[in-house]
């Protein structure tokens, strides 16, 4: 007796299709309070370290740098560039510099370089040499989430993440 495989085929499909319908058709609710640790800070985002706030930084203080801080004030990690690991008091992390229309100044970019995790709720410290942030400009930093595919964001298959520092707050310190 044969059995014809085409019927059976068509039934798997069509079940297969019958239950992605049933999973899918409750709207996931997503939550500023899911998403974000501290409801007061944005998700993720970069803040000027002031010269009295320099614990961290020890023998790498210098006046031509200006300090940073890195936060991920999310529920997830998210990978950065790095030389170094993510961990250590400071760590070189890669950078765009851009004017207020998002047109490259400069890029600082690694050759070979580490995928560090920054994990949430944690931040990374790094210097940025004072001139490379001129009136006008913005510090942009990629960054992508773990939930992301690492190889789909390497071939920019998945959505690029940006944050932004303004250098014009220096001005106001």
């Amino acid at each position: 007796m044969r059995i014809s495989l085409l019927p059976l085929l068509i039934l798997l499909f069509c079940a297969n299709g019958i239950a992605a319908q049933a999973t899918s058709s409750k709207p996931i609710k997503t939550t500023k309070r899911t998403t974000v640790i501290g409801t007061t800070s944005p998700l993720i985002h970069i803040k000027f370290i002031s010269s009295e706030d320099k614990k961290g930084v020890g023998e790498n203080y210098t006046p031509e740098m200006v300090w940073l801080r890195l936060y991920n004030n999310s529920r997830w990690s998210i990978r950065l560039d790095t030389s170094g690991g993510v961990d250590r008091n400071s760590v070189r992390l890669y950078y765009d510099v851009v004017d207020n229309k998002e047109s490259l100044i400069e890029q600082y970019r690694c050759h070979v370089c580490s995928v560090n995790m920054l994990k949430p709720g944690r931040s990374s410290l790094f210097g940025v040499p004072a001139d490379r942030l001129s009136s006008g400009s913005l510090l942009r930093m990629k960054f992508s989430y773990s939930w992301e595919n690492d190889i789909d964001v390497a071939m920019d298959l998945e959505p690029k993440h940006y944050v932004f520092f303004d250098s014009a707050s220096l001005l106001q310190k």
